[in-house]
């Protein structure tokens, strides 16, 4: 923003000198008619009101054509100063875009290295969770077949005594 506060100071510096300008010029025309009026006084008979009223409108008309020129100046100052100001503008949107581009394909390039990896790691632990899971199961398995042998044998030896009690 430091580009746009330089030809803030530019513009008004311009203005400023117009103004002086137009000021010095002003009180310049002003005095003529004064002056005028003086070479009046001292010969009355060779000056007449229209002619001095001639004479200060055309001073007043040399301002204010001077102001109009001055006017110009600045609009073409501000064309030059709003022409900068675009131009730089569309060239840093273009460095924008074009770090945009370059961040989206190092993304891409970084989400096409990551996703090999991705499904190797998908596929790995689901084995993983999948083995303690299958581990477990088997072990309860087995504890169930444990203990219903354990509550077989305790069945069948009380058979044998039955067997051996009858036959005594």
């Amino acid at each position: 923003m430091g580009v746009l506060t330089t030809y803030q100071q530019q513009l008004q510096d311009m203005v400023n000198k117009g103004i002086d300008a137009a000021e010095k010029q002003q009180k310049r025309l002003s005095a003529k008619p004064f002056d005028m009026a003086e070479k009046l006084e001292e010969s009355a008979r060779t000056h007449s009101v229209k002619s001095l009223r001639k004479s200060y409108y055309g001073y007043s008309e040399n301002v204010f054509d001077q102001l109009r020129e001055l006017n110009g100046m600045v609009g073409e100052f501000t064309a030059q100063l709003i022409s900068r100001v675009e131009k730089q503008a569309a060239e840093g949107a273009d460095a924008v875009e074009e770090g945009a581009v370059d961040v989206a394909a190092t993304a891409e390039d970084v989400k096409a290295a990551v996703e090999p990896t991705k499904s190797a790691r998908k596929s790995s632990p689901k084995k993983a969770k999948a083995a303690p899971v299958a581990a477990t199961k088997a072990e309860k398995a087995e504890d169930s077949k444990e203990v219903k042998a354990e509550e077989a044998e305790p069945a069948k030896a009380s058979d044998a005594k039955t067997e051996e009690t009858a036959s005594a």
